[in-house]
């Protein structure tokens, strides 16, 4: 397993705007950074290399507000650093740790390998990872929602609230991974996109769990375990076997903050398939991991070729909806009607 940083989730915007303030300039196809220095009469080419003054001055910024993290193995974690480099989408998941890591690996990595922070430059590395630290800040602190710590209210845009979907899969899965945590406001919304009528039950189960803590307080140490797990397996178990979320609701919260990794198990979708059904009543973990992985697999091969897994699922769920739309049309809406056809919510 990878070293893992002592960092935890807590840089400022007065932090990221330490480093941001220099993106603009290094964005310039003419910006200058630096050169080697040499002796030219005896031609040798001479060490360190020799950074511009804004680099110098970005360099100590990463310092100054706490970008480099003097406790983390970066050394252990070099081929991590450089999979970000030679393939850049790494970097759309990135949040505010993963950023500090990789600036701790280039700029202290430059000690020991003269000139290597040059080479990030030179690729457009820095620039990359910047722009991804600039689109965390605009989700973070930006208008489309705004946390008032002093008294706990979130501003929301409704316009863009309204598309939940959306904004679950746009807005929340990116403040996530860049907060490292969900607010109560952010994990409700998943619940009632998955299931309406369940919100009240949800509550009272993480109330019964949280020991006389507040909603926010619950949902954020729960949020917060499944950031720091690594693996899809261990995710659902924390869900299921320590929370005590059943399959539908706890797949749910996990498609929203790892599409890539996990679909939502409910009926619609199992009808299609033809099978699955008996997932939703078990509650033995160890038997419905690897069941579960096997229904992932199967969304996947029941849609049309090259759908990702979030789009596997959407086209036979759509399927679903607009197939019993057909049936009750038929039936000039007769007995038998599906519940819930043609909502947006899940269920």
């Amino acid at each position: 397993m990878a070293p893992q940083s002592s960092r935890q989730p807590g840089f400022s915007l007065e932090s990221m705007d330490a480093l941001l303030v220099y993106l603009k300039e290094f964005e310039n196809p003419d910006f200058d950074i630096g050169q080697r220095p040499c002796d030219e009469e005896k031609g040798w080419v001479l060490y360190p290399f020799m950074y511009s003054e804004p680099i110098s001055d970005f360099i100590q910024a990463t310092y100054d507000h706490g970008w480099i993290d003097p406790n983390f193995d970066w050394g252990e974690w070099v081929n991590e650093a450089m999979s970000y480099v030679e393939s850049p989408e790494k970097l759309r998941a990135a949040d505010l740790i993963i950023i500090s890591q990789l600036l701790t690996a280039h700029i202290r990595g430059d000690r020991f390998t003269d000139g290597h922070l040059a080479a990030m430059f030179e690729n457009g590395h820095i620039v990359k990872v910047l722009l991804r630290l600039q689109e965390i800040r605009k989700m973070t602190f930006g208008q489309q929602i705004q946390h008032n710590i002093s008294f706990g209210v979130w501003m929301v845009d409704y316009l863009r609230y309204y598309n939940l979907e959306a904004y679950l899969f746009e807005d929340v899965n990116q403040r996530f991974h860049a907060e490292g945590f969900l607010s109560a406001f952010d994990f409700f919304s998943i619940v009632i996109w998955k299931a309406n009528r369940a919100k009240t039950k949800v509550a009272q189960r993480l109330l019964e769990k949280g020991d006389g803590d507040e909603l926010d307080s619950i949902v954020r140490d729960l949020t917060k375990s499944l950031h720091e797990t690594q693996t899809p397996r261990d995710r659902l178990k924390i869900m299921m076997a320590e929370w005590g979320f059943r399959l539908p609701m706890a797949s749910a919260v996990l498609t929203v903050l790892w599409p890539e990794s996990f679909t939502v198990y409910d009926v619609r979708v199992c009808n299609q398939l033809g099978q699955y059904h008996h997932l939703a009543n078990w509650t033995r973990f160890d038997r419905i991991w690897p069941t579960y992985e096997q229904f992932c697999q199967t969304v996947r091969a029941n849609s049309p070729e090259g759908y990702s897994l979030r789009d596997s699922d959407k086209y036979l769920w759509g399927k679903s909806s607009a197939t019993q739309l057909q049936q009750d049309i038929e039936r000039s809406f007769g007995k038998g009607t599906e519940k819930g056809a043609g909502l947006k919510f899940r269920d």
